[in-house]
């Protein structure tokens, strides 16, 4: 199976190089007029779709022993596997190739709110690093050895480390289920994460911080309090999403990144409705409808509220002599916890903020124990919780 042979002839008299059948090697041909011999070579097999060889498996072209020990190698085996040696056929192979492809499922997945912006951005961020670590390597051959020594100089905070970790993983994910290329996965442990400990305000604080939010912009401000929303999804908000007469908001839709992006694929993938009850339904009622149709409109722009509504917040909390603390822990977090600690049970809570229950259980384990000291000390207000 296979011969070895040359395209170079004789750099001394022209003439084509021959086979020395003396020889105890395929490889030995000569010009045996001027006893030259070739510096490349290339392995003829005269099948369709694999005519000839002339690299192995890393790029490199054949010399006299390389091309030697590949055409042994395809000998002992019987067959071989073009898409290792012929480039056109390798090169869906390529990981810089297939990162590209990755990337641009991305790009359509978020197109079709199948994935968020933001993680788009991240993964549109860091691709370039996937790159420069294993740009022109087979990802048939790279091996858990290769992955360890990346993960081992892999620099930067301990959470920007795990979400690199977690999206170089969907690459080799990509290549196997949706690309067919590979059937194993290496492993990719991620670094231990630090249990969280999160900041939040106790109803006194966000009282205190709300007065001195200008009246104008209050009411977005209130309604974060109210509802524990994410704050793009309430920047979202539209009056179609509230249905009075059923006493419900559905919460659809959500800003996404930077740019402001309008999707309706929420951050766990899931819409869900909450209950329009008493003070909320008395804070809608009183906001004047605006033509863009959406509930929070910035006064003074005409247009739903940006990012930059967050300096608000920040401005507030200076005048209020309270330190600061981001939103989401000022509104969300602190609206959790102000449940977990009414007796609430965990999946309630979930299921009213639309959270992750796991998520919610690891990050809120501290206020939990708290939540359950308290049902210790009044059994009755467990048998309520139904945590019993």
């Amino acid at each position: 199976m296979g011969e070895i042979c040359t395209y170079q002839k004789c750099p001394k008299c022209g003439g084509k190089f021959e086979r020395n059948h003396k020889s105890s090697t395929d490889t030995e041909l000569i010009c045996f007029t001027c006893l030259t011999r070739p510096t490349r070579y290339y392995l003829d097999f005269g099948k369709p779709g694999l005519r000839y060889i002339s690299r192995d498996e890393w790029g490199r072209r054949l010399t006299d022993e390389t091309a030697n020990a590949l055409l042994a190698d395809i000998r002992r085996h019987g067959n071989i596997d073009p898409s290792k040696f012929v480039r056109r056929k390798k090169e869906p192979y390529i990981f810089r190739n297939i990162v590209t492809r990755w990337l641009q499922h991305a790009e359509n997945q978020m197109t079709q709110d199948d994935l968020s912006y933001g993680t788009y951005d991240l993964k549109r961020r860091i691709h370039g690093r996937f790159i420069k670590a294993f740009g022109q390597e087979d990802i048939r051959e790279i091996r858990q050895h290769h992955v360890n020594k990346w993960l081992m100089g892999l620099s930067g905070k301990p959470n920007y480390r795990r979400s690199v970790i977690s999206q170089i993983k969907t690459v080799w994910t990509f290549a196997r289920d949706t690309e067919k290329l590979i059937k194993e996965i290496p492993d990719f442990p991620l670094p231990k994460q630090a249990e969280k400990i999160i900041p939040v305000a106790d109803g006194v604080d966000r009282e205190k911080v709300l007065s001195e939010i200008e009246p104008q912009h209050r009411p977005i401000f209130r309604f974060l309090c109210l509802t524990g929303c994410r704050p793009s999804m309430a920047r979202a908000l539209q009056w179609a999403d509230i249905r009075w007469k059923d006493n419900v908001i559905h919460f659809q839709h959500n800003f996404s990144g930077n740019n402001n992006r309008l999707t309706s694929k929420l951050k766990n993938g899931k819409d869900f409705e909450f209950p329009l009850y008493g003070e909320l339904r008395d804070l809608l009622n009183g906001l004047p409808r605006s033509i863009t149709g959406y509930v929070f409109i910035n006064p003074n722009t005409g247009e739903p509220y940006t990012r930059h509504f967050y300096r608000l917040l920040d401005t507030a909390f200076k005048h209020a002599g309270i330190p600061r603390m981001p939103l989401k822990n000022f509104t969300r977090h602190s609206f959790i916890n102000s449940l977990l600690d009414q007796g609430w049970h965990d999946t309630d809570v979930a299921d009213l903020t639309g959270h992750d229950p796991e998520t919610l259980r690891k990050n809120y384990k501290r206020m939990n124990v708290r939540r359950l000291g308290s049902l210790l000390d009044n059994p009755q207000k467990a048998e309520l919780s139904g945590s019993g």
